[in-house]
């Protein structure tokens, strides 16, 4: 755009860690430490997410998919990964798959966008179109299990 617009709020935290558009521009969700806040440009309306709706309040990362869906990772809880569809979120975490930690800090899609990598403290995971988990330990990658990964970046051969 060519212009700012400042969007301002109360309450305890203004820490952000990412935001990102839907596809048509028309949503901006923030993540931050309190939670998740949708900005709708077109209504000028604003709806949060915060516990209980979500597993937790610190919302580390995030991206849209290819069909137009929210993805972000919870850091720190055990909570792992949560996908909003825009009407309803569902949450893939320790409990419920073989992801083997649920403390999380970055999330990307690969070329295909279709299947979904995520990386922490563990190392990194590739949740499949078909909800399987193909995991990748610190370990494995670098010999050192305290070996905590801090991004992800994913090229053309994924």
């Amino acid at each position: 755009g060519q212009k700012w617009e400042r969007h301002t709020r109360s309450g305890p935290s203004t820490y952000i860690f990412d935001a990102v558009t839907d596809r048509s521009g028309e949503n901006l969700y923030v993540l931050t430490l309190d939670g998740i806040r949708r900005f709708n440009q077109s209504t000028r309306t604003e709806q949060l997410f915060f516990q209980p709706e979500i597993p937790s309040n610190t919302v580390r990362d995030g991206l849209i998919d290819k069909n137009d869906h929210l993805w972000v990772v919870f850091d720190n809880t055990g909570q792992g990964v949560g996908r909003y569809d825009g009407r309803r979120w569902q949450f893939i975490h320790t409990g419920n798959s073989n992801l083997p930690f649920g403390g999380l800090s970055f999330i990307a899609i690969d070329t295909s966008k279709t299947d979904i990598w995520v990386a922490g403290s563990f190392g990194v995971a590739r949740l499949r179109a078909d909800r399987s988990w193909e995991i990748h330990s610190s370990q494995q990658i670098s010999g050192n299990s305290n070996w905590y990964v801090q991004g992800l970046v994913i090229d053309r051969f994924n």
